[in-house]
């Protein structure tokens, strides 16, 4: 064991990865309050909510910004009727790829330095594990 260890500091260039969650914690959090916003939009207009009320004006001029790339691509407008607005729809969809892409290409591994994968070495000879 103490050669293995030996060798793995001797060694000029290793690369030595180890999932991480910080990525895919903030990502899919993110991913949470954009959804929330876009479905109570969808909500509220499939329910006919006023754009003059307080709480409705605030959430479709808040979403607006969310929606505004995909209004621009596909020229749909932005109803305020009682439809099923297909814009907020396919963005509810867009991001929730866009996040799962970003995760799953920023989150699958970071680098470990030398001395964390010797710690866990030494304690794997005695059954620990941290």
């Amino acid at each position: 064991m103490e050669a293995n260890l030996q060798t793995l500091f001797e060694a000029e260039t290793h690369s030595f990865y180890k999932p991480t969650s910080s990525v895919w914690e903030t990502g899919w959090s993110f991913l949470w309050v954009i959804e929330s916003l876009l479905i109570a939009r969808l909500l509220l207009q499939l329910f006919s909510v006023s754009s003059d009320t307080i709480f409705g004006n605030l959430l479709y001029t808040s979403t607006d910004y969310l929606l505004l790339p995909f209004t621009l691509v596909f020229g749909f407008q932005i109803a305020e009727s009682s439809t099923l607005n297909w814009v907020t729809v396919i963005a509810m969809a867009c991001y929730w790829v866009l996040v799962l892409g970003i995760t799953t290409f920023f989150g699958t591994s970071q680098s470990v330095s030398k001395i964390e994968i010797a710690r866990v070495l030494s304690n794997k000879k005695y059954g620990e594990y941290r």
